[in-house]
């Protein structure tokens, strides 16, 4: 039987962590998968744990102030040992899930000769990685993509081949609204809200100063940010300073999106956001900007609006779905098309076609 270990840098709160999660639910009942993050931490854990997989540290803590810095060095060779020796098994291999953890699979892979995929989840890498992965791609097997727009970005910027597995998510059975806003504290009246990790990529200034301006053009409207992050209190006072409650990290975020009348995204850039696909399973309207991400999941007027990713672009979109309820139903229909065609169990069957490829059976 396969046995894909699962090499990821912690089990926070993120979209990628939580599209595994999706993902382990299906393998687990056909593969014997094995987790093998840097570091046992994070807001997920506890879900994690729940899977009664094996969970192996590799005993590396990337520190939460320096997170786009390379991993101690001092500690990546007990990583590598470790890694390494959880290879010895028969048909194992190695499924890298974000960038530090592709690299030390890529290392460990070409010491023990095991096969090396990765999924990657964002279409965008800082020029220092992007150098580091083409000059370390002969070490790599194969690359899934969660969207066109990663597709597109590893073969143009990155060279290789890259496979097209989008992200899944089981259906979400999201509280009534009325008691989603009382958990949250919220008061009758319109909501615009985001669930997503508060970082910079998100770009929670342009959500705050976009809740500001709704706030001035519609009275009693309410802005909430669900999520947490490594810089979080630092964006949380930036939010709280503009009225935009912050909610922090809620392990039932996304039974709680039903206490939105929107979802706003800001986001720089994306992969394929596991939000989108709760939003739409939840029954909730999305405005986002057409960014790599975005871009290529939403279609315009139908299970979404795409506007300029500027303040008044997104505020009027904003306020086009309160005010035309036609419009906001129409959306909902269809987003919950959209997450129809996106089951986990499919997208586990994908990646398993690709484990079977790459080790020859």
């Amino acid at each position: 039987m396969i046995r894909p270990i699962h090499v990821l840098p912690d089990f926070d709160s993120g979209g990628a962590e939580r599209a595994l999660l999706e993902l382990l639910r299906v393998q687990r009942e056909r593969l014997q998968p094995v987790l093998a993050p840097f570091s046992a931490s994070g807001a997920l854990l506890a879900e994690f744990k729940e899977l009664g997989l094996p969970i192996c540290p590799l005993g590396i803590d990337r520190p939460a102030d320096l997170p786009g810095r390379l991993v101690s060095l001092t500690r990546l060779p007990r990583a590598v040992a470790r890694l390494a020796r959880l290879c010895r098994e028969p048909e194992t291999l190695l499924h890298a899930h974000m960038w530090h953890a592709d690299m030390l699979c890529r290392l460990v892979g070409r010491v023990t000769g095991r096969p090396v995929l990765a999924t990657c989840q964002l279409a965008a890498l800082s020029p220092f990685r992007a150098r580091l992965d083409r000059h370390s791609q002969r070490w790599l097997h194969a690359r899934l993509g969660v969207s066109e727009d990663v597709v597109h970005f590893v073969q143009s910027e990155l060279g290789g081949n890259c496979q097209l597995v989008e992200n899944a998510r089981g259906p979400v059975h999201a509280y009534d609204p009325a008691a989603a806003r009382a958990r949250l504290g919220l008061e009758d009246g319109p909501v615009v809200g985001c669930l997503g990790r508060l970082d910079s990529q998100k770009d929670p200034q342009l959500f705050a100063a976009t809740a500001g301006m709704l706030r001035r053009r519609l009275p009693g409207l309410q802005a909430v940010w669900i999520g947490a992050g490594p810089r979080a209190q630092e964006f949380a006072s930036g939010l709280r300073a503009a009225g935009v409650r912050w909610a922090g990290h809620r392990a039932d975020g996304a039974r709680l999106l039903s206490a939105f009348d929107v979802q706003l995204f800001c986001s720089h850039c994306e992969g394929f956001p596991l939000v989108l696909l709760e939003c739409w399973s939840a029954g909730v309207p999305v405005v986002a900007p057409p960014v790599p991400g975005l871009r290529s999941q939403i279609v315009d007027g139908v299970d979404g609006l795409l506007v300029p990713r500027r303040m008044a672009s997104l505020a009027d979109a904003v306020l086009r779905v309160l005010d035309e309820p036609g419009l906001s139903a129409r959306l909902v229909e269809g987003g919950r098309r959209a997450v129809l065609l996106r089951s986990p169990q499919a997208i586990a069957a994908q990646t398993e076609a690709v484990y079977h490829n790459i080790l020859g059976f």
